[in-house]
């Protein structure tokens, strides 16, 4: 992390964070191309799992491509193919990779590792950036760290302070929603590295009205939880019935319920087809099945 040595912890943190903020979604081409080689060389074609991996080569996945999939092919073929498709996304990854590096150079005008980056994408180096993108996010990983040990013990001290009745789960609930709003801060410009005030000084007020906001809301729905037995879902109909209730779910809830329940995906996973971290989809998990329940409940609702 040389090129953040020279700045305050807080500095690097955010330095860090928007960086993976910026690059994390896009994939490695080498280890995509990878994934469909082996699924190639096994003659195993799950539609389902082709058609997910297939969002990650949005750009350049084609109607003819999903056709050739369903067919018959030599070896060699398989193999043209592959190189042709992994070839154009390459080329895609370039020019996003250049149109976000461009997007946050304003923002950290003397960062080496960004110069360096350019540099690359002019030359079409796919090797140099796939070093900066496993680099970037490994840094922004650990930046996560950092930020959940440093503010975990500041949740936690504020819950216990202030009506919770479970101190070690609110405070988690409560550190999610916390790193949730400081990251979407920084992807939409409105925190832009420390200056005078010291990063907890700025964060301190989102997390104490986070957890108001929090503790009115469980209040709210516990005081709205129907009484009696659990609903029973008629068995003729059940699939169904359940399916449509989801698809009456709004997003987040709609997607994390599909990949949790009815995909069965871990937790990992969930969290990266929604784009969200995995202590928050664990956490709304919670909640798109009470919204679930009370459309099922109330079939016109």
């Amino acid at each position: 992390m040389s090129f953040i040595r020279d700045h305050s912890p807080d500095e690097k943190l955010f330095r860090s964070l928007l960086k993976g903020l910026t690059f994390q979604r896009i994939q490695n081409p080498g280890g995509k191309a990878l994934v469909f080689a082996e699924w190639i060389d096994a003659r195993v074609f799950d539609y389902s799992r082709i058609s997910e991996l297939s969002a990650d080569y949005s750009s350049v996945w084609t109607t003819k491509d999903e056709d050739f999939c369903r067919r018959q092919h030599d070896p060699p073929q398989w193999v043209d193919w592959l190189q042709a498709l992994h070839h154009r996304f390459t080329e895609r990854l370039l020019l996003l990779l250049k149109e976000k590096a461009e997007s946050i150079q304003d923002r950290l005008p003397k960062d080496a590792d960004l110069s360096a980056l350019l540099t690359g994408l002019q030359q079409k180096d796919a090797d140099a950036v796939s070093v900066f993108l496993v680099r970037t996010d490994r840094e922004y990983n650990q930046a996560v760290r950092l930020f959940i040990q440093e503010y975990h013990r500041k949740c936690l001290d504020h819950v216990r302070r202030n009506s919770s009745q479970d101190p070690e789960a609110d405070a988690k609930d409560l550190l999610t929603i916390l790193l949730e709003k400081f990251l979407k801060q920084i992807g939409e410009g409105r925190y832009t590295g420390p200056s005078k005030a010291k990063l907890s000084v700025y964060l301190h007020p989102i997390l104490v009205n986070s957890w108001n906001d929090e503790y009115l809301r469980r209040k709210k729905r516990e005081s709205q939880l129907p009484a009696g037995p659990a609903y029973e879902w008629p068995a003729p109909d059940k699939a169904a019935y359940v399916k449509a209730g989801v698809e009456r779910l709004k997003e987040p809830c709609q997607g994390i319920i599909r990949s949790r329940n009815i995909e069965d995906l871990p937790w990992k996973d969930v969290a990266l087809r929604c784009d969200l971290t995995e202590g928050y989809v664990k956490t709304k998990h919670k909640e798109c099945l009470e919204a679930l329940r009370t459309i099922l409940d109330n079939p016109r609702f």
